[in-house]
């Protein structure tokens, strides 16, 4: 199964339901009145943690989700059913990110077109400019014929409209009409006099106030790159998208001036918007160090897992899980080990492997600095650890006054107990105790292990 640890996904909430139009039409009651029921309420868009997944594959081929609308009213005062709402399962640890505002399906994402509302002209193609109403195409007044704002059309500014060709009547007809038309719908003067069009998205904007009183509050607005929200436990929910309201029939206008209203109100639209859903692994400890310096082969010893080992770097392409337990009480004892990719020079800046996995270190509790000798030109153990510490600090500031351990592997081999000493009255003028280990024998891992935990029981009583 391949590791997806970052997607995008478009989600749309339903839209609700119209409202309708109907009257009570039954023997011996005669003018019965209006009997339009309320449309239903859209279905949200909802994001539930899952603690079987493990990765965010199941999205990655499947971006765009919408959720069931709302039906419309019937007559008999009978209300439309409610939309049903839309689960998607995440991972446990999973990050929601606001991206931006979706607007017609088909449209270019937020963040490969920036400008989100455009103003087009005429081209010389013969195309028109259009006020779009629902399914309706309505033509906007062309701006050329009446460039003085005098409305003769002719552009000499005098109001008489004999400065060009003569329209018909007809024709000033119909451009009136169009123009009365667009400012009913609610389209701004100015474009109405400029002929010009916008997008739908604006469109949308301007007709919001004209829509009915039961328009649901719209949340504060939203910048891309936003946290929304974090699903840290298993079964843990986040609605991300709400659905739209039902609008009223017109049994709900009925006065006593107005005994037949003929009226009803538009469901509104659901919320729609594109996200960025980012893993990052839950656990306890992160083991961090270069590529080849034996990171799984030690999670391999000291867990259940499973990860590839191959005496070459950067043989972990993919964050590795293991749940270790202690001697002792194994319920109460154990914590889960994160291996992830190796680090190089640069990673903070996108070198390597490390930076795109950097961000499963964010909730360890204790990071794990995992040295080994190495026969490359210029590596040495204390100046491996220095470049890690480096290239933490660059990533962010989430890692400082975490409690770190420092281990130096592969002290089964001639190179590397000759490094024990020399290192470790090295980092002990630093306060840094160092635990020697061999991953592949397994020695010195209990010792470890134990100062693990107990930097790890110091992070959980400080959090509770």
């Amino acid at each position: 199964m391949r590791f997806i640890d970052r997607v995008r996904i478009e989600v749309r909430a339903g839209d609700g339901g119209d409202g309708a139009v109907a009257w009570r039409r039954e023997a011996h009651v005669p003018k019965g009145g209006p009997a339009g029921g309320d449309g239903g309420d859209g279905g949200h868009v909802w994001l539930v943690a899952d603690a079987q997944l493990s990765t965010l594959l199941d999205l990655k081929y499947r971006q765009h989700h919408k959720a069931e609308p709302g039906r419309p009213g019937g007559g008999g005062s009978k209300n439309g059913r409610g939309g049903g709402d839309l689960e998607l399962r995440v991972p446990v640890g999973t990050s929601v990110y606001y991206e931006g505002e979706a607007t017609a399906p088909g449209e270019r994402p937020p963040w490969l077109d920036d400008d989100g509302i455009s103003v087009e002209a005429d081209d010389d193609d013969g195309l028109e400019n259009v006020w779009m109403v629902g399914d309706r195409v309505v033509e906007a007044p062309d701006a050329s014929v009446d460039e003085d704002g005098d409305g003769d059309g002719d552009g000499d500014g005098d109001g008489d409209g004999d400065g060009g060709e003569v329209d018909d009547d007809e024709e000033d007809l119909a451009r009136s009409e169009a123009r009365a038309e667009l400012l009913e719908l609610g389209a701004p003067a100015e474009l109405v006099i400029a002929g010009e069009t916008i997008s739908g998205g604006a469109q949308r904007r301007h007709l919001e106030a004209r829509r009915g009183k039961r328009r649901r509050a719209r949340p504060a607005p939203r910048t891309p790159g936003e946290l929304i929200g974090d699903l840290d436990d298993d079964g843990q929910r986040l609605c991300v998208a709400k659905g739209g309201l039902g609008g009223r029939g017109n049994v709900h206008f009925r006065s006593s001036t107005n005994r037949a209203p003929d009226r009803a109100e538009f469901g509104t639209a659901g919320e729609a918007m594109w996200l960025r859903l980012e893993l990052k692994l839950l656990a306890d400890v992160g083991i961090v160090g270069y590529p080849n310096v034996g990171k799984s082969t030690l999670i391999s010893r000291i867990s259940r897992a499973k990860p590839e080992i191959g005496a070459y770097p950067f043989t972990t392409l993919v964050p590795q899980l293991g749940v270790v337990s202690l001697p002792g009480d194994a319920q109460r004892r154990t914590m889960v080990v994160a291996d992830v990719p190796g680090l190089v020079d640069g990673a903070s800046e996108g070198r390597g492997l490390g930076h795109e996995f950097l961000r499963h270190l964010e909730r360890t509790r204790v990071l794990l600095h995992l040295l080994a000798p190495d026969p490359t030109p210029g590596r040495e153990p204390l100046r491996d650890l220095d470049a890690l510490e480096h290239e933490l600090r660059r990533y962010g500031p989430m890692f400082e006054g975490r409690p770190r351990v420092v281990a130096l592997n592969k002290v089964d081999t001639t190179e590397g107990r000759e490094l024990v000493e020399r290192t470790r009255k090295a980092l002990r003028r630093r306060n840094i105790p160092l635990f020697p280990i061999s991953a592949v024998s397994g020695e010195g891992t209990e010792a470890l292990l134990e100062a693990l935990w107990r930097r790890l029981q110091m992070v959980r009583a400080r959090e509770s």
